[in-house]
């Protein structure tokens, strides 16, 4: 199985449309379909990209689910810095 299939597997699995990845992962969706068919190759650092975007839109549906209010990383580190 290539990396482009194992993302369409966990993609799909997960419920994400496929401009929803490519956008999140900064990468024009033709070519991430094109990795998901086995046209192109996807490199590594897309690969990478790709498993953390679809962690992160995991993430984000759980915790709305929840009702919990995610903080951004600019965030963190002013509340990080407020505690110092």
């Amino acid at each position: 199985m290539t990396h482009g299939e194992y993302i369409r597997e966990r993609r799909k699995a997960a419920g994400i449309r496929q401009g929803q990845l490519a956008e999140r992962m900064g990468l024009e969706q033709h070519k991430l379909s094109k990795s998901e068919s086995g046209v192109r190759a996807m490199s590594e650092a897309e690969y990478v990209s790709a498993r953390q975007a679809i962690l992160d839109i995991e993430h984000e549906r759980k915790a709305r689910e929840l009702g919990i209010e995610l903080v951004g990383d600019a965030a963190c580190e002013q509340v990080k810095g407020e505690a110092a």
